[in-house]
């Protein structure tokens, strides 16, 4: 039987493939995010204890370590983002999450989605500097 890799296993295989220790990861987050990110936290993933982090940590810590955004969200089983697994009966593609979708977005098309969405708009904020686009 195939065991699943975690999340946590994940990340942290990709960390120590980037070259990089926890600490030094939190550190860079922190300049990166303007907020707290502590290595506490990047343990805890890592150890299987948060087992669905913030989604924008999340892509931070991609972004850090070089790694497929998708693929942890799919390991951490993340409810309207997994690959919908099409069925063997009916040979359909595999459809791709929403993610997918977003990020063949252009800045002017990811602009105007969330300028139509208000309440969004901080988390956008944060979306934006993780993606490395210029917010407006």
């Amino acid at each position: 039987m195939t065991r699943r890799i975690s999340l946590g296993q994940y990340l942290r295989e990709s960390r120590i493939a980037a070259g990089l220790t926890q600490a030094e990861t939190a550190r860079r987050l922190r300049s990166k995010l303007g907020e707290s990110f502590e290595q506490s936290y990047i343990n805890r993933i890592e150890l299987g204890r948060i087992r669905q982090p913030d989604v924008v940590r999340l892509k931070a810590l991609c972004v850090e370590y070089g790694c497929d955004f998708a693929t942890c969200l799919k390991l951490g089983d993340y409810p309207g983002y997994a690959v919908q697994a099409a069925s063997e009966e009916d040979g359909s593609p595999l459809r791709e999450g929403i993610v997918d979708v977003l990020s063949s977005w252009s800045e002017l098309e990811l602009n105007l989605l969330f300028a139509s969405l208000p309440d969004l708009r901080a988390q956008y904020r944060k979306i934006i500097d993780v993606l490395g686009y210029v917010a407006p």
